[in-house]
């Protein structure tokens, strides 16, 4: 079969954007990243719940925030070790239900901004279906003034859910 792909997100829109005409593999193992394009915004603070049919989809969040922790966490340029975070809480990740909140403080250039991958879990396809599911229900970024920023929410990509077909196809 191919590779699961995606694309980059688009200006304003967070989400997980899956590439035109891919599709998944039963059995398959694949990368699910949260992708966004903050702008100008800077971030340091994110909130996320995402839903997915655990009858076809196992998942697996043991690297779910590693993409959050490179940014704010990790040596400086003296080679200091230095952790910005105050919340990194894994509320969930089982029974159809992926929740995070993450929490930093914003440091120069350790914040959250531009095009970013905000998080990524690792995914097997279990089962044949032709319209599977993984949808993001709240996708939240606190500027560094501690404001909401409302962004447009992309579960789909410009394609809809994701295919899992039969390696044969």
């Amino acid at each position: 079969g191919q590779a699961v792909k995606f694309q980059a997100a688009k200006a304003g829109q967070a989400g997980i954007f899956f590439e035109i005409g891919t599709r998944a593999t039963v059995g398959e193992k694949f990368v699910v990243p949260i992708k966004a394009d903050l702008g100008n915004v800077k971030s340091s603070i994110v909130h996320l719940k995402l839903v997915y049919d655990k009858t076809l989809f196992s998942v697996d969040c043991k690297n779910i925030l590693d993409s959050l922790d490179n940014i704010f966490k990790g040596k400086d340029d003296k080679n200091k070790n230095f952790d910005l975070t105050l919340k990194r809480e894994l509320k969930s990740c089982k029974d159809g239900v992926v929740e995070f909140d993450y929490a930093a403080l914003p440091h120069k250039d350790k914040v959250l901004t531009g095009s970013v991958t905000v998080a990524s879990f690792d995914v097997q396809a279990l089962k044949l279906n032709k319209a599977a599911k993984i949808e993001i229900k709240e996708l939240d970024f606190y500027d560094v003034d501690g404001k909401k920023n409302p962004f447009r929410i992309n579960n789909k990509g410009d394609q809809g859910p994701l295919p899992l077909y039969n390696d044969q196809i």
